[in-house]
């Protein structure tokens, strides 16, 4: 006769333990380019889920580049965003029990960059070098915490930022122009989420904030994402006025679709700062095409039109850019077996 005796389900005894299951976890995200070299950011089970900021060397060496206290991620939106970025021979970025922004200088010293109260994510640096323009969220106040884009100077440490757009719920892709003269950006309010309705802005950097507003594209029931500008001075955009997000070139004043697909070049925005497509700077663009949840990669002539979608062995593609002139990269979500 049995001796077992009934468990409730789910309490029964199994060498699969979450320990076991956790520790086989790697994750990456917030891939991006610095004079050359790859950075990514691991996510480490094995070290109590810390995130740390990883770098290729050019000797093909992958190396942690911040020291083993430090855990880079940023609470902006509670689901985070970009937490680091490289701002001429400096990174700054996010340390996560805190939630402030801090600089690692090119002489290798570390210092706090804002204060307490605020959290970071989405960075740009100035093609100047001198700081970088992101996403604050401000939570210094009672109440909802109010969200801005603002421009951080690397050498005016402690400061929360200068305000350069405000007035709405949420923004996201601060993005500044190659001659550092204009910044487009991507806004929304409630009770709209980011794939029902956003605005895609666009204005004149000044030392008195965002000047000359416009709003190039969006509104009621159509949800623009990822602008980036291109050598040109082009804007490009996601938008899915046509029931998928598809690529839009804005130059002066005049909008035009690039690539009309029955499928998806982008995604929702639940962490502020990823990209799925990349410009090459020679009127071309590296992109994403998910149809059926399955993604290629494939290279776009943006002028003709011609699209090159290539045979890899993949089937999930994120946080597309640049290595150099010449080499593009990905984060690779999974492989088709």
């Amino acid at each position: 006769m049995s001796t077992r005796a009934p468990l409730p389900c789910g309490a029964w005894p199994s060498p699969l333990t979450p320990e076991l299951t956790a520790t086989g976890t790697l994750s990456l995200s917030y891939a991006a380019a610095h004079q050359g070299r790859l950075y990514w950011i691991e996510g480490r089970a094995t070290e109590r889920g810390r995130s740390v900021l990883v770098a290729r060397q050019p000797s093909g060496e992958i190396v942690d580049v911040l020291d083993t206290e430090t855990d880079v991620r940023s609470r902006v939106h509670e689901y985070g965003g970009t937490p680091w970025v490289a701002v001429g021979g400096s990174l700054a970025y996010a340390q996560f029990n805190d939630q402030q922004w801090r600089v690692r200088h090119a002489a290798g010293e570390v210092s706090v960059l804002t204060p307490a109260g605020c959290r970071y994510a989405d960075p740009c640096a100035m093609p100047d070098g001198r700081g970088l323009v992101c996403v604050r969220e401000d939570h210094r106040a009672a109440g909802e915490a109010v969200n801005s884009v603002v421009a951080l100077d690397l050498q005016q440490p402690g400061e929360a930022g200068r305000v350069l757009f405000s007035g709405s719920d949420f923004v996201a892709w601060p993005r500044i122009s190659a001659d550092g003269k204009r910044l487009a950006l991507i806004a929304w309010d409630h009770p709209s989420m980011p794939w029902d309705d956003t605005r895609l802005v666009v204005g004149e950097m000044t030392d008195a904030g965002l000047q000359s507003t416009t709003v190039v594209a969006g509104g009621a029931g159509e949800s623009v994402l990822e602008p980036q500008w291109d050598t040109d001075g082009s804007l490009y955009f996601l938008s899915d006025r046509s029931g998928w997000w598809n690529l839009y070139r804005w130059h002066d004043g005049l909008t035009t679709q690039v690539l009309s697909v029955d499928a998806e070049l982008g995604g929702a925005l639940w962490n502020p700062g990823l990209s799925t497509y990349a410009l090459t700077g020679d009127g071309r663009a590296v992109l994403r095409i998910s149809r059926n949840t399955v993604d290629q990669l494939a290279v776009l002539d943006l002028h003709s039109g011609s699209l090159q979608v290539l045979d890899l062995p993949f089937v999930a593609f994120a946080s597309i850019g640049l290595l150099d002139a010449h080499t593009a990269f990905a984060l690779v979500g999974s492989a088709d077996d």
